[in-house]
């Protein structure tokens, strides 16, 4: 892969979240399609197999309930939403910057500001559930 490929990849796989926390709906403690009202099935491997609840438990509620403006539902299903959607929005504007300098070619940004949010992200999950228990 060449880094256009790599910046276009990692910024679609960041949007997608987003997007589908705009699409999707929740009821009760089920996301479930906009039509049909189907539920999405159970992604945590904890909660099915052991029924504990792991850091990430809640973000996907979390994060439809923020897409829906449901600010205080999305930080009660697990407050480190937040810093998942800041690190996600950061990625999705960072690699556009990125494609558009490739575009350009002008010299590729550095930033660690992704790495930072990343775990930000992830001891906001831990302290969340830590805390919960």
């Amino acid at each position: 892969m060449n880094l256009l490929s790599d910046h276009v990849t990692i910024g679609l796989l960041c949007l997608s979240p987003l997007v589908a926390g705009a699409v999707l709906q929740v009821d009760g403690s089920d996301v479930v399609l906009p039509f049909g009202d189907v539920a999405l099935p159970t992604v945590c491997w904890s909660r099915r197999w052991f029924d504990v609840s792991c850091p990430g438990c809640g973000l996907t509620r979390g994060l439809v309930s923020a897409m829906h403006g449901d600010l205080t539902g999305a930080w009660n299903y697990n407050p480190a939403v937040f810093a998942a959607i800041a690190a996600l929005v950061y990625q999705v504007i960072f690699r556009t910057r990125q494609i558009q300098r490739i575009h350009t070619a002008q010299e590729p940004l550095q930033s660690s500001a992704g790495m930072w949010l990343f775990w930000i992200t992830l001891g906001a999950m831990l302290v969340q559930w830590t805390l919960r228990q």
